[in-house]
């Protein structure tokens, strides 16, 4: 469900806070909320009020908790009866996500919407189409929708430059809500938004070019608005998405230096995959050293690729990286089985069959073979085909496993392949053919010789 983005007002109720129910006996932590105590009661700010809340949320003090959630729900419910649509929004959608220690009610949300759409608010119109959806009210989701097209388009005309309003038009235009689906005008409403720098227009546009939905795909113009996103939003992943648009010439010229300085941003934004990518080019140019703290870096944030690339590195060193073969087994073992890592699950497979552990070998060669390893697939092929391998004799699985491996482009796999086609095929149809003539053959003699005898 889209939610719009709404404004944080909200003021303290003239409650009577009794330390009985409102403080804990938690001495270290009523210091700590001491100032916010008091900034809620002298100033009435209400995002002391919920932040006390959820400070006593995240020390587990549900009582507390549940009493200073009161406190904010209750002042909500005495705004919106006194005409506030901001904190009937902001109430009907703790009733709608069972927020703020609220029950999950969504006829008292509905209620609130209501008010709001009546009042002229188009969110809560929006709001209220969604939720009527999701229950499979299309008649009144469809007379929402078109209440909130209606408010949007009156925000616009007494501001044409409403970055917002600008953005909910182009969104709902794109999809036929509330008005006759109109891919060329919503794309020109969410254009003049996103010249507005808002940001949700500038994604969806992104969205757009990149799938080709509502319009032709087309990758310049969508890394065009990934890179507003990353200089103007500082959005890192985007920042990812332009440094490897800039680094393989996808969608623009190939420019290295600039792509390594979005993908310097996207690391600093602690994007798992740009970190795996920028240790990645440092391995490729043999700095090692370098590299290693970021793969560990990007493989404690579960990045598979990494942990298995800085466990090989460990397992074999390398230059400015000393071994250390426990530890690297760890890792290629965890980015194995946890992390579902092919090119661990491969590394481990040759490391013991290297050692004369043939049994954990071929258990490696079987789980990278089915994870699409191509050169691990020649290994499997060899199981279903060679005695004392642990698997059963069975030659159309070694074809099978050959040709995935030939057509991935594996030479192994292909001359394993050939041999089995060309050599091993002829031999065993020569036997199946030519055993049955010779063993007539030789009854045929056997009898012969007794009858003359």
């Amino acid at each position: 469900m889209k939610f719009p983005i709404l404004v944080s007002l909200l003021f303290m109720s003239s409650y009577c806070m009794s330390d009985d129910y409102l403080s804990s006996k938690d001495s270290q932590l009523e210091a700590r909320l001491s100032s916010l105590k008091q900034d809620a009661r002298e100033n009435k700010d209400p995002r002391d009020l919920k932040q006390i809340a959820m400070r006593y949320t995240i020390s587990g003090k549900m009582e507390q908790a549940r009493a200073w959630s009161k406190l904010y729900t209750d002042e909500l419910q005495k705004r919106s009866d006194a005409g506030d649509i901001i904190s009937s929004l902001k109430l009907a959608l703790s009733y709608i996500r069972g927020e703020n220690m609220l029950k999950i009610d969504t006829d008292k949300a509905i209620a609130l919407l209501q008010k709001a759409s009546t009042a002229g608010d188009p969110s809560g119109a929006y709001i209220l189409a969604e939720l009527y959806k999701q229950q499979s009210k299309d008649k009144l989701a469809i007379e929402s929708y078109k209440r909130a097209y209606e408010l949007y388009s009156q925000q616009v005309a007494t501001n044409p430059k409403n970055p917002t309003a600008l953005y909910w038009l182009g969104s709902m235009s794109l999809q036929g809500l509330g008005c006759a689906a109109n891919p060329s005008e919503g794309l020109r409403l969410l254009n003049e938004s996103a010249a507005l720098k808002n940001r949700w227009a500038v994604l969806e546009l992104f969205k757009c070019y990149t799938k080709g939905e509502h319009t032709a795909k087309d990758e310049a113009k969508a890394i065009h608005f990934a890179k507003l996103l990353a200089d103007e939003h500082k959005e890192s992943i985007m920042a990812y998405t332009v440094a490897c648009a800039y680094l393989n010439a996808q969608g623009v010229e190939q420019n290295i230096p600039l792509g390594e300085q979005y993908l310097d941003l996207a690391v600093a934004g602690n994007v798992p995959d740009a970190i795996t990518l920028k240790a990645a080019r440092l391995d490729e140019a043999g700095k090692y050293a370098e590299a290693a703290p970021l793969y560990s870096r990007a493989a404690s944030m579960g990045n598979d690729y990494a942990a298995a690339r800085l466990g090989e590195l460990l397992l074999n060193g390398a230059d400015g990286i000393e071994q250390d073969p426990e530890r690297a087994i760890s890792l290629l073992q965890q980015a194995s089985t946890q992390l579902g890592s092919p090119k661990a699950s491969f590394i481990l497979a040759e490391y013991y069959k290297k050692v004369g552990e043939p049994e954990l070998a071929n258990e490696y060669y079987y789980s990278a073979s089915d994870r699409g390893v191509k050169e691990a697939m020649a290994a499997r092929g060899l199981m279903h085909i060679l005695p004392n391998s642990g698997m059963n004799w069975n030659p159309t699985r070694s074809y099978f496993w050959w040709k995935s491996g030939a057509e991935a482009g594996d030479a192994t796999c292909q001359t394993y392949l050939n041999l089995f086609l060309f050599g091993f095929v002829p031999l065993l149809l020569i036997i199946c053919f030519l055993s049955p003539i010779l063993l007539i053959n030789y009854l045929s003699r056997r009898r012969n010789g007794r009858e003359k005898i």
